[in-house]
């Protein structure tokens, strides 16, 4: 694997849009399951506390990319891909087998 990946991005492979992914490194630090959240109450007056159960809280993926002279009708269909607000399917090259639904949040 190199330094620069490329992923899909609501069936959009970011070599179609003149940009590349930039490994930071931490390709493989990535947790094996999202953080649990555990769901319980506490009562006035007993101790401890009802346990109803756990969920997984949303996972946050950084994706980084970089592009170089891009025309000013390629930045403008870049902003309107990554600027909606619905979730997309996210696939990365080197996981085809792995799909995210993402929305992007900045």
């Amino acid at each position: 694997m190199g330094d620069f990946l490329g992923f899909t991005f609501g069936g959009i492979h970011s070599s179609d849009l003149g940009i590349i992914r930039i490994s930071n490194g931490n390709d493989f630090t990535e947790q094996l399951t999202p953080e649990m959240r555990d769901i319980t109450v506490e009562i006035p007056g007993l101790d401890g506390q009802y346990y109803f159960g756990s969920s997984y809280s949303s996972r946050s993926i950084d994706v980084e990319f970089a592009f170089d002279s891009l025309t000013e009708s390629q930045f403008r269909r870049l902003r309107r891909i990554f600027g909606t607000k619905e979730n997309r399917e996210l696939i990365f090259d080197e996981r085809p087998y792995k799909k995210y639904i993402a929305k992007i949040s900045s």
